[in-house]
């Protein structure tokens, strides 16, 4: 009888390791979720918004929800942790923190705005206590993968922020994301940081890996919003490079090239129609997918360079009539 008590004393302990191993990994990424906690506390940035910004806070969306249903507007922020290779001997994880809005109020509005931050940290292993590991890289998602891209980088060291969590600006009303106050200008004229106010969340839900939620966030993968591709790296080796190379300085990203942008921010009526236009149209300008995005750049990148090479035909003209 001894024995059997034994024996069953035994299993019982296994069984116990083996659910508290699952427990440690909920979204089985290979980390540790408790060390995953922790470093999204110590990094967690100080968020600026508008004080009178037309969505109040960022929200709490329902847990269990495959729906993105708002709970409150309560300033919650949400936090995924990856494993990211580089080329370097030290270990890289690469940090996402998520404030999610019900609404974007900008010319062409919608429903359910998921906007984001993300942090490379670096430590010589994954065995390192949270209070070891530094941020190398901070990114800061604007407009992303449209004609107003202003999404902005810059080395930890350059924002002072190796040790903890970045200052981010959040324009109003866009909720575009921006790693100074100046920076906040870019983009297609609709930025805006003023009359700040600072968002002191409680601490960050972590919403596990793509396919594999935790805390009850399956709403991530919803079609209804573009939070699942934002879920992916932002820092390639084309970022990397970019920032080992920007001597300490803030880098504007993926901006489309000259006079797409300057186009857009004249306030000529053809281009303000584009991206304020109903329908197809406007969806595809800013919120379409990859594809339709390139054609419409490439299209606009045409037509600015056939207006300039107008703009430069009519000057010669002029100086002609005037000699």
């Amino acid at each position: 009888m001894r024995r059997l008590s034994l024996s069953a004393l035994l299993i019982l302990l296994l069984a116990r390791f083996a659910v508290a191993q699952i427990v440690q990994d909920q979204d089985r990424d290979g980390l540790n979720d408790q060390l995953e906690q922790e470093l999204l506390a110590k990094f967690l940035p100080t968020f600026m918004i508008a004080s009178d910004d037309c969505d109040g806070l960022p929200a709490e969306f329902v847990a269990g929800s495959s729906k993105p249903t708002v709970l409150a507007k309560n300033g919650t922020v949400y936090g995924q942790v990856s494993r990211h290779s580089a080329d370097d001997n030290a270990t890289f994880l690469e940090l996402h923190y998520y404030h999610l809005w019900s609404r974007d109020c900008g010319r062409v509005g919608h429903k359910l705005d998921p906007e984001h931050v993300s942090v490379l940290v670096t430590a010589d292993n994954l065995d390192r206590p949270a209070s070891a590991w530094r941020a190398r890289y901070w990114y800061a998602a604007a407009h992303e993968n449209t004609l107003c891209d202003a999404s902005n980088a810059a080395t930890g060291l350059a924002l002072e922020a190796e040790d903890h969590g970045a200052t981010v600006w959040v324009s109003g009303g866009k909720h575009a994301s921006f790693l100074s106050e100046f920076k906040c200008r870019l983009g297609c004229g609709e930025n805006r940081c003023k009359t700040m106010k600072l968002i002191q969340p409680g601490s960050v839900i972590n919403i596990g890996e793509p396919g594999v939620p935790m805390n009850g966030a399956v709403w991530a993968k919803s079609d209804l919003w573009s939070l699942k591709a934002k879920m992916r790296p932002d820092f390639s080796e084309d970022v990397i490079a970019r920032l080992e190379e920007s001597e300490n300085q803030i880098v504007s990203l993926n901006i489309p090239p000259p006079p797409t942008q300057a186009l857009l921010l004249s306030g000529n009526s053809t281009f303000t129609a584009l991206i304020t236009g109903t329908g197809s149209a406007g969806d595809a300008l800013l919120t379409g997918g990859a594809e339709s995005l390139n054609v419409t750049g490439k299209a606009l990148r045409h037509t600015g360079k056939s207006l300039l090479l107008v703009a430069r035909k009519l000057r010669l003209t002029r100086s002609d009539k005037k000699q």
